[in-house]
């Protein structure tokens, strides 16, 4: 079975920017706030998430995702 494409995808939740290889903009919101919940605890989490260029700047204006991390 062939993987899905990997995009850039820069994700901001509070305050903090960082660089998430995904499938798709709902895949790196959800990354994000993995890793960041493993840091900060559980809750919901909302992500901004833009398409990264191959300079890592956002694409377009991103797309808010909220996600929830139960523990």
């Amino acid at each position: 079975m062939k993987q899905p494409m990997m995009l850039r995808y820069i994700c901001e939740l509070a305050g903090d920017e960082t660089i998430v290889e995904a499938a798709s903009a709902e895949d790196a919101a959800e990354k994000a706030v993995q890793a960041h919940a493993a840091v900060h605890g559980a809750g919901t989490y909302t992500v901004t998430v833009s398409e990264a260029t191959d300079y890592d700047l956002p694409l377009i204006a991103g797309d808010d995702y909220t996600v929830t991390v139960d523990e």
